[in-house]
């Protein structure tokens, strides 16, 4: 089963990395925007960014703080 959830990221986005520690738990989908054209031209400056694979919906972009995670995870429950 697929998440509802994508995780959009690239390798050596440092940013990205601090993002996924704090989404442990959250399922996502992981996907690379250097392998996907069309996510590549509208998230190259803006990963990492979580949005909702059904709708497109942008939850969390850029810099994540514990805070806006904890707030995320709270209104997912």
């Amino acid at each position: 089963m697929t998440a509802r959830l994508q995780f959009l990221t690239r390798e050596g986005c440092h940013l990205c990395d601090d993002a996924l520690l704090l989404l442990q738990g959250v399922p996502l989908d992981v996907i690379d925007i250097d392998n996907h054209p069309a996510l590549h031209a509208e998230f190259d400056e803006r990963v990492p960014v979580v949005r909702d694979a059904v709708t497109g919906t942008v939850l969390l972009e850029g810099k994540f703080t514990e805070e806006q995670v904890e707030r995320f995870r709270t209104a997912r429950e």
